[in-house]
């Protein structure tokens, strides 16, 4: 029975979070000034005249009252239809097809990039607390997080694209080499972060009462961390990753601008600069789930590495 008013009270939350997520994103556009339509059409705008203009807005329903273009919105979003593109007389969702797949495949090689590099160094670092090495390691944090992601980026190309010509200097998602400087540029600003977490978290974890516990039991030390204390010293870091996605995504829009990358990055840039407003809220909206759903995801992961969150929020209730 519990279990399934969990289940329940988390579709009614996914769905007050669906509409309230619509209504920012449609609102926001609205508040937007300039004329889209004024906007699309640039200097021949003067060869029209006012009925033309206000035909044209009727056509993009533009003229109607906001609720009531809220409402024909919403409406053709559950049918999959989120407008057409001003700009390229497109649908939307095509747009966004065309698109989608540069910038997931970017995020997803900067993660794994945030977790090849960071999950071995914040080891080593606690392994080796105050050592040489450990020292070394907080500089290397210090220097990346001090560097601006798109900096990075035109030095990476600077060095291994012009100089050395090992890489190319625009991305492409055709082959490992396109991938990697993009990859590589958008992750590693984040491992500082996650590097001096881990860390610290199982430097503390180890203080804890379950792993004096554990060494009472007669149970090894190598079996201790591995089972014991990175579980407890991973729960953080989910919830870090939870939070850190919202810059990831906004990080990949930069990078796709460095690498000129045809990503839903630069179609949101395009599509501001041109004021394509069912294209700028199809972004919002899809942005925002994504968000959404992977931090469902790190909650469930948190959940799963310490049960105790449960515990503790069933407890409060």
């Amino acid at each position: 029975m519990k279990k399934k008013k969990g289940i329940l009270r988390s579709i009614i939350n996914a769905v007050i979070f669906f509409f309230v997520l619509s209504i920012i994103c449609f609102l926001v556009i609205q508040l937007v000034p300039g004329d889209p339509i004024r906007a699309l059409l640039g200097e021949s705008v003067a060869v029209l005249s006012d009925d033309e203009l206000n035909a044209l807005r009727d056509s993009y329903g533009l003229n109607d009252p906001v609720i009531v273009q809220y409402f024909h919105w919403l409406i053709r979003i559950f049918h999959g239809d989120f407008g057409t593109s001003i700009t390229s007389g497109q649908p939307v969702i095509l747009e966004i097809q065309r698109t989608i797949g540069t910038t997931l495949l970017l995020s997803l090689g900067a993660i794994i990039v945030i977790i090849v590099v960071s999950i071995p160094l914040g080891l080593l670092c606690a392994k080796f607390k105050d050592s040489v090495f450990d020292k070394i390691i907080n500089g290397f944090c210090m220097f990346f997080t001090a560097m601006p992601n798109f900096w990075l980026g035109l030095l990476l190309i600077q060095f291994f694209a012009v100089k050395l010509n090992i890489f190319p200097a625009i991305g492409s998602t055709s082959s490992f080499n396109g991938m990697f400087l993009p990859c590589f540029t958008l992750g590693i600003t984040f491992t500082p972060q996650y590097i001096k977490l881990l860390r610290q978290n199982i430097l503390e974890s180890w203080k804890k009462d379950f792993v004096r516990a554990a060494r009472a039991r007669g149970i090894t030390e190598t079996r201790i961390f591995w089972f014991h204390v990175l579980r407890d010293a991973f729960a953080p870091v989910l919830t870090l990753f939870g939070i850190s996605l919202g810059e990831l995504l906004a990080g990949a829009t930069i990078t796709e601008q460095i690498f000129t990358m045809k990503g839903m990055g630069m179609l949101s840039l395009d599509a501001i600069k041109h004021g394509d407003i069912y294209l700028i809220q199809a972004y919002l909206l899809l942005l925002g789930i994504l968000i959404f759903i992977s931090n469902a995801l790190v909650d469930a992961g948190c959940r799963i590495l310490n049960p105790a969150i449960k515990i503790r929020g069933a407890e409060t209730k």
